[in-house]
């Protein structure tokens, strides 16, 4: 540390200096790039990885303002040449991303090779260990979730190596196939961390060679069901269930069920409503699945969250109709939470069976949860409330002469407005209908809002003033 002035203190220490390069560096890599050419091969080494940090960072967003309008990236040859005159300097994360940074890796074999021999030999990560966890869960690789895993693979030395790796596989399938060695090397890893970057290896493969690909992640999952849990893995489970392996999945998903690790059920509850929704699989063990514990849940919900939400698979949409019942009264509330945003999305309201879902959301016990959710839909999706008037007039009732909780009317009269304006609406086209048991029901609604004394009804009326007030 040195004072620069009364309130002032600069530190001088290696490492900021260190840390200042890698800064310049990404700002001006060409011009830092040929000035490292000009250092001593054996300077600290603190200088070498930040200098190689700098040069491997070629996102714009991290410049500073001053040189974010004339960047340009460091040549490639001109990176390795960095890389070649700091020759020793064989192990660590920045020159490991460097060497990852594109598959044209292929055509400069003495880099290649070196970054072959980080993923086959480098000592990080150690003893089964975890460079990034949580101290309050410990550092065991061995009993750590797969989300750890994964994000420990993109931090440690052999599992960036072998990402790069995948790279170069999905770039030159004739290399891929010459290098199966180097997928067996990362599946027979010691450390599961690097293990699951097998899955990104094995990923070009379903375009070369599927059996293959479906055999060795089969695999590789048996060896560890974390492994089913890798970013990359929907694409083998959507291409798994055919003639020749469907049996060996469906026997892999059972696994899955009852895994020791709430993500692997919870994939293991995507796999099974997924399955069971485009294959016909699973059919008998659909209705205790339902009822399995709640990550298996959780996982079935997601699905059907997404089918829900997207405009498609109507010749099927029958069979999300029990599930979704099931699940929005399931006794979790973080699995009904799943499904509550459904709701809000336009195409939950296109379908065939949007009356009979909406049935079942008014008549569960969320209904009053996210009535935000609910009122957003139908101002902004349903031009004619008539398909619905019965089952929100329902609702308006129960809500206007029903003993709410505290938090349950906090909510209600936080959406008055949108309600009344509802309200208002069923009105108008029971006018234009010349439906008088609805005008009825209607004013018989309103009528008990009043008795509420409420500020926020009273504040609504002002929507309805030329309407039912009328």
């Amino acid at each position: 540390m040195k004072p620069l002035g009364s309130d002032i203190i600069a530190e001088s220490s290696v490492r900021a200096f260190a840390t200042s390069l890698s800064t310049a560096v990404k700002n001006e890599p060409e011009r830092f790039a040929k000035l490292a050419l000009t250092l001593p091969k054996d300077i600290n080494e603190k200088f070498i990885e930040n200098i190689l940090y700098g040069l491997a960072d070629n996102n714009s967003f991290n410049l500073e303002e001053g040189f974010k309008e004339s960047w340009q990236p460091c040549s490639l040859e001109l990176r390795y040449k960095v890389i070649r005159h700091f020759e020793g300097f064989d192990e660590s994360q920045a020159l490991t991303r460097l060497l990852v940074d594109t598959p044209k890796i292929i055509d400069h074999s003495d880099m290649l090779d070196k970054l072959i021999e980080i993923a086959l030999h480098s000592s990080n990560p150690n003893n089964n260990k975890l460079d990034l966890y949580d101290p309050k869960k410990g550092d065991d690789a061995e009993h750590t979730t797969a989300e750890s895993l994964m994000q420990n693979s993109i931090n440690c030395y052999r599992g960036i190596a072998y990402g790069g790796i995948a790279k170069i596989f999905w770039d030159n399938e004739e290399y891929a196939w010459d290098n199966l060695s180097l997928i067996d090397s990362a599946i027979n890893d010691p450390h599961p961390a690097v293990k699951i970057v097998a899955v990104r290896l094995l990923t070009p493969f379903l375009n070369y060679d599927i059996n293959y690909a479906l055999q060795r992640f089969l695999d590789l999952c048996k060896s560890d069901l974390r492994m089913s849990c890798a970013y990359e893995s929907y694409h083998f489970f959507n291409s798994a269930f055919t003639d020749d392996f469907r049996e060996q999945y469906v026997a892999l998903v059972k696994l899955m069920l009852i895994s020791e690790y709430e993500e692997v059920r919870k994939q293991a509850g995507i796999q099974v409503f997924a399955r069971y929704f485009f294959n016909g699989l699973f059919e008998n063990e659909l209705s205790s699945v339902l009822t399995a514990d709640e990550s298996v849940k959780l996982g079935i919900a997601e699905v059907l969250v997404q089918f829900l939400t997207v405009d498609d698979y109507a010749e099927q949409e029958q069979k999300l109709v029990k599930v979704y019942k099931s699940l929005i009264s399931d006794s979790s509330q973080e699995v009904k939470d799943e499904l509550l945003s459904c709701i809000r999305e336009k195409n939950f309201w296109n379908k065939g069976i949007t009356e009979e879902l909406l049935d079942i959301y008014m008549n569960s016990q969320v209904v009053n949860k996210k009535l935000y959710y609910l009122f957003y839909a139908l101002e902004n999706y349903v031009l004619c409330l008539n398909d619905f008037k019965s089952m929100l007039l329902k609702l308006f009732i129960e809500i206007a002469t029903a003993s709410l909780s505290d938090e349950t009317k906090q909510i209600v009269y936080s959406e008055m407005d949108k309600l009344t304006k509802i309200l208002q609406r069923i009105y108008d086209e029971a006018v234009d209908d010349e439906d008088d048991v609805t005008l009825s029901l209607c004013l018989d609604v309103w009528d008990s809002l009043l008795k509420s004394d409420s500020y926020e009804v009273k504040q609504a009326t002002r929507h309805i003033e030329n309407g039912l007030l009328n």
